[in-house]
């Protein structure tokens, strides 16, 4: 078995893991249990949680902490392709061509989550409505 092959079952598994216990694909515990709980080697923790970072199959909202847990934010399963594209070569040398061919992956698929969305014109909207319920609440008009 490939060390990609592996790997991806690896993150298939962690990430099915969280989603059994997830609540509207937002998984709330500790990282470090989850993770035993799937029962894979503990030399594969921080690559395992990079390549699902990597390959935006989760998004983790809060690290946790003693007595407050983390979130994830699960995204989507993560594919064979994902784990092709978003691994680290473990030579130390990429050629350029498959730096290009990353990066172009990455920007399609954040442009495919954004469907035209103006980011600068959103944080701008909310801001404004932020503004106003602030003045409403503390009794001041704004416009």
């Amino acid at each position: 078995m490939t060390d990609q092959i592996l790997l991806l079952e690896h993150a298939q598994k962690l990430y099915d893991a969280m989603a059994n216990q997830a609540v509207e694909n937002t998984y709330t515990g500790s990282l470090i249990e989850v993770y035993t709980s799937t029962g894979i080697s503990r030399s594969h923790y921080g690559r395992l949680w990079a390549t699902l970072r990597d390959a935006n199959s989760i998004v983790i909202l809060r690290k946790g902490r003693r007595a407050l847990p983390a979130v994830v934010r699960l995204v989507r399963r993560p594919t064979e392709e994902d784990v092709l594209h978003f691994t680290k070569n473990e030579d130390l040398t990429d050629s350029r061509e498959d730096a290009i061919v990353s990066l172009q992956h990455r920007v399609a698929t954040l442009e495919g989550r954004l469907r035209g969305l103006d980011v600068v014109e959103a944080i701008r909207n909310l801001d404004g409505r932020i503004v106003r319920l602030e003045g409403e609440v503390h009794g001041k008009k704004t416009e």
